[in-house]
């Protein structure tokens, strides 16, 4: 599978490119400032100084299920949410 899709002028993007209002884009690992919480990442751009992207910390306590907070069981549902045979 090709993880990259084309720019105008044929120049190739990876998926995991970042893009800011202002003009810049880079790879998540790029030139991000990049400052980091105990639960969270918050992607800044280096020219404009806009905060592009705040993304929740693997394994950071609290959930970090999804956005929701839930947390799969295996089954269908959030665990002690609702199933197809409740």
């Amino acid at each position: 599978m090709d993880d990259t899709e084309h720019a105008p002028g044929g120049r190739a993007l990876r998926k995991a490119t970042l893009f800011c209002g202002c003009g810049h884009r880079s790879p998540v690992k790029g030139d991000w400032r990049v400052t980091e919480t105990d639960s969270e990442r918050r992607y800044d751009c280096p020219a404009c100084g806009a905060t592009i992207t705040v993304r929740p910390k693997l394994g950071a306590g609290g959930g970090s299920g999804g956005p929701s907070g839930g947390r799969c069981d295996g089954r269908r549902g959030l665990a002690g949410g609702p199933t197809p045979s409740d």
